[in-house]
């Protein structure tokens, strides 16, 4: 298959080193459009044409498992033969938490957490570890215009750009909209110095048409005055369809909804039965995607068996419910199923005569499904657009969208959550307007554009000047979280209205990191408006001493011990205040209820007290455990690891090194091969602290403990295999000194000589530091040492194995 002229002009502005600000309508392919030219250059031994690895950042925690299939399809067509690693880094499914993938799918909060050094998914011993990962991939961000912005100009879509101006001339980028204001577009394209693309009225019939093969799809809005609740106004526009989808925007207003559609005699499908639990377990157990695949597919044969066991089911209107808060297996499963009976019906032949999908605004981004009729709550309007686009998505289909109002609130407002924020409520009550004067109006991309242009205009003007004038704090607060690791500066860079994830356990305690735990997303202003009742149920229940915990991280841990599981202690929430100092809490089972069919709910005690939380199952989501080492000398230690920079991580820079070198900068220019040379330099240096006199005592005296003999070298790890042997290391005395900093400043000189430092002063500024902070991103300071006598021989050794012979002058 070939590319649609905006794809190409996407195409040909990545191959022509230049990054893209992409407009185009939903279903038209800006995913292919973006993965296009990564995908081909990753197939050829170039790396220093374009970055070998590609994050792919949406608004939220979407079915990512969309852009996984999309991926598969253009790598099919482009006849790639080469293994890719593709990942998903979610909250709730985190296969590569280290970055450590070719293509990952993510969310902005876990792109820009990473980039900022406060990671969701790593502790903070480990908070600098990614950073450098995504300023070296190709960045893609879909649907920026959901991603999340305050009143005031800050948050995640204002600290994207901010960095992304930075960055520009290092690392490619394409941001993608359907749905933004011509004035966002065009002002974002200058600023970013990247080229605009938008898709023409005549390419995009030629596209809707397949070149004239079939009629435009349609799709006609109408608007509710009433709302989203009465299950007959769904029932009513259904009959005669096949497919219908009902959006609310809070998981408690879906739920109830669905309830009510069920009591009208519709028929939920059976995901809540024993008969599916090996089906989950098997999901649940898939150590890789090929693995998982095979679970899902045997998972909907089981479904589908069940379907059509029971009496009249194809003559039944059945009912779904899609959410946040589904356990991860549930919830794959579902997605799968929704893909399948929603999508195009040229790829999976729709089972199921008819059905009714009531689900949240977790829709709007990564689903290829459509639909005859499509009700939704009133929501700014690009949120509203972008869930229209589930409805007639395919060519030569027509299709009815209902928009309603939003209940209203105890003191008689209307409740837009979660879309609480000034900005927000007033593109929905512009929205509102808009689509009122277009009531019962087909509308077309270009009509479509109209509305967005009515309705969030004047914000997008409010926000480019706030994001003028608050600028300097924006950076200030990326200071206070790279320089400082802050992580309160998240809530102003990343997400102020953000989620929470609640844990179910009654001793959180024994869960361990619990960042590695399968939880369920609450927007905070639900978990807070829960709060009163929770703790009032626990008080009242003589079973329960207490409803919440918030976890704490074990700061004790000494350096030589950080690549050693994080520790957590949990301390009971006392006010509604301990609600802002985590993002993760547990929940005692009593006052939960769960289940496949509808989820994660609060409950009275006594109806709940089934469900616990449970290790993620996802490989590289869970914890590694303790570290082993073996005995290894200095210079065999800075062998393996330089193999395995040439094996895994080399090519990984060349993009960025080639970038570097071309800086227009002088300031920031790094002359071409310096870069490979500072990252082999570190890589011999980052252990000298290890050579002091001191540490190799130590290690002498735990070698001889656990072995009988001293090693007849100078040693970069000691034999540490089991909880005995890192038992007796606390027990050696003197203890064994801290080295990192240590080496920082005994490799100083040699870095400075080697890198030119009076030339390249910010490149060897940089290594320094990434020695300095090799086990912990908050070091500054180092003790007092002194070189064995045998450090020099050591450290020859070590130079010639990253460099060759003629770096053994430098030691």
């Amino acid at each position: 298959m070939g590319l649609y002229k905006f794809q190409q002009q996407v195409t040909d502005k990545l191959r022509e080193g230049k990054s893209v600000v992409l407009q185009a309508p939903t279903g038209s392919g800006k995913t292919r459009a973006a993965l296009y030219h990564y995908l081909e250059t990753w197939d050829r031994e170039q790396p220093a044409e374009f970055p070998r690895k590609c994050i792919y950042s949406v608004p939220m925690r979407v079915l990512a498992n969309q852009f996984q299939a999309e991926y598969a399809e253009i790598a099919e067509g482009l006849g790639i033969e080469r293994s890719m690693k593709t990942a998903v880094q979610t909250g709730g499914r985190p296969d590569a938490p280290e970055f450590e993938a070719d293509l990952i799918f993510t969310t902005i909060d876990q792109t820009l957490s990473n980039l900022l050094g406060v990671p969701y998914a790593l502790g903070s011993r480990r908070a600098n570890l990614n950073a450098g990962a995504v300023i070296a991939s190709y960045l893609v961000f879909d649907e920026f215009h959901l991603f999340p912005v305050n009143d005031d100009g800050r948050g995640g879509l204002t600290t994207t750009l901010q960095w992304l101006r930075l960055l520009k001339e290092v690392t490619p980028f394409t941001l993608m909209t359907a749905t933004f204001s011509a004035q966002m577009l065009d002002a974002l394209a200058e600023r970013l110095g990247a080229t605009p693309v938008t898709v023409k009225e005549n390419e995009l019939e030629a596209i809707e048409t397949r070149w004239g093969k079939c009629t435009r799809r349609e799709r006609r809005f109408h608007v509710v005055e009433g709302v989203l609740e009465n299950p007959d106004s769904v029932l009513v526009a259904h009959a005669g369809r096949r497919r219908s989808i009902a959006i609310r925007n809070t998981v408690n207003r879906a739920g109830e909804l669905y309830s009510k559609l069920v009591r009208r005699g519709c028929r939920p499908l059976p995901f809540h039965t024993p008969h599916l639990e090996a089906s989950y377990a098997a999901i649940r157990d898939a150590r890789n995607a090929e693995q998982r695949g095979q679970a899902l597919e045997k998972a909907l044969e089981c479904l589908y068996d069940l379907i059509c066991k029971q009496s009249d089911w194809e003559y039944s209107t059945w009912v779904v419910l899609l959410h946040a808060r589904f356990a991860r297996t549930h919830r794959d499963l579902k997605e799968e199923f929704i893909r399948r009976e929603f999508g195009p019906q040229q790829k999976y032949p729709w089972k199921i005569p008819n059905i009714i999908l009531v689900a949240t605004q977790a829709i709007e981004v990564g689903l290829d499904i459509s639909s005859d009729v499509l009700h939704t709550e009133i929501a700014p309007a690009a949120s509203v657009l972008q869930r229209a686009g589930r409805c007639a998505r395919f060519s030569g289909q027509q299709g009815e969208v209902y928009v309603y109002r939003v209940p209203l609130r105890k003191d008689g407002k209307p409740n837009y959550a979660p879309y609480v924020t000034k900005t927000q409520t007033e593109t929905c009550e512009l929205g509102w307007d808009a689509f009122q004067k277009r009531d019962s109006c087909v509308l077309r991309f270009p009509d479509e554009q109209k509305v967005i242009n009515e309705a969030h205009t004047k914000a997008d003007e409010r926000l480019l000047r706030a994001m003028n004038e608050s600028e300097g704090h924006i950076w200030a607060n990326i200071t206070s979280a790279v320089v400082l690791g802050d992580t309160a500066a998240r809530r102003e860079l990343i997400r102020r209205v953000d989620s929470r994830t609640l844990l179910v356990h009654d001793k959180p305690d024994d869960l361990g990191n619990p960042y590695r735990i399968e939880g369920f997303s609450l927007w905070q202003g639900s978990l807070r408006g829960a709060f009163s009742d929770l703790m009032d149920r626990a008080d009242e229940s003589e079973e329960l001493d207490q409803a919440l915990w918030y976890p704490v991280l074990d700061s004790t841990i000494r350096e030589e011990d950080s690549r050693q599981p994080s520790r957590y202690f949990w301390k009971p929430v006392a006010s509604q205040d301990h609600l802002g100092l985590s993002l993760i809490f547990a929940v005692h089972p009593e006052l939960v209820a769960y289940d496949a069919e509808r989820g994660f709910r609060f409950v009275e005690p006594g109806q709940g007290g089934e469900y616990r939380s449970t290790q993620s199952p996802m490989g590289k989501g869970r914890d590694r455990g303790p570290y082993t080492y073996q005995l290894e000398s200095y210079r065999d230690h800075v062998a393996a690891m330089t193999r395995i920079y040439r094996r895994d991580l080399q090519d990984e820079l060349a993009h960025a090194a080639r970038r570097l070198a071309e800086h227009p900068d002088p300031d920031l220019r790094v002359p071409e091969g310096l870069l490979d040379r500072a990252v082999r330099l570190a890589i011999a240096l980052h252990d000298t602290g290890k050579l002091q006199v001191e540490w190799q005592e130590w290690a002498r005296a735990y070698q001889k403990r656990v072995a009988g003999e001293e090693p007849p070298f100078l040693v970069a790890h000691t034999l540490s295999e089991t909880e005995e042997h890192r038992k007796i290391a606390r027990q050696i005395r003197p203890k064994r000194p801290h080295h990192a900093g240590e080496g920082a400043l005994s490799g100083a000189k040699i870095l400075w000589e080697a890198l030119d430092g009076r030339n390249n002063r910010e490149l060897y500024r940089a290594t320094v530091m990434a020695i300095a902070r090799h086990h912990t991103p908050g070091l500054d300071d180092a003790q007092p040492f002194k070189l064995d006598p045998g450090a020099r021989a050591a450290l020859a050794e070590a130079l010639a194995a990253v460099g060759g012979e003629t770096w053994r002058d430098w030691a």
